[in-house]
């Protein structure tokens, strides 16, 4: 996983200088293998949602969930841990919201079946991009 990550990184480091920002440049990336990633981190800015960057960070689930779930580990990970840790380390607050890729810009990511899942999560805020 970890040299696909940096293959990842090489990759969109090349397109910076033709586009301006990275493609789906996550502050952490989710792996199929059970494992949370450190992407830009905590305390760098992320480049994942054009005009949300400076207030919010980006969790890329890795692989296609138009119709099916990523692992069931995976998802807590994210949904009970990875929030908890933010807010226990000051980076989050306790009233955050949390939105699908898609309510923010033009896009059908994280996938239906990932947007289904989050929509009942706590936190999950309602959103929609054409009224941006």
């Amino acid at each position: 996983m970890r040299i696909k990550l940096r293959e990842k990184q090489r990759s969109e480091q090349k397109c910076v200088t033709k586009q301006t920002t990275p493609h789906n440049d996550g502050v952490f990336v989710v792996g199929s293998d059970g494992y949370i990633y450190e992407g830009r981190g905590w305390h760098h800015l992320g480049t994942h949602t054009r005009g949300q960057n400076c207030y919010s960070y980006g969790v890329a689930f890795i692989g296609n969930y138009s119709s099916s779930l990523p692992s069931r580990h995976a998802l807590d990970l994210v949904h009970q841990h990875l929030a908890k840790c933010a807010v226990d380390g000051g980076c989050l607050q306790a009233n955050f919201t949390l939105h699908g890729h898609r309510q923010l810009v033009d896009t059908s990511c994280p996938g239906d079946a990932l947007y289904s899942e989050i929509r009942g999560w706590e936190h999950f805020g309602v959103r929609d991009c054409s009224v941006l």
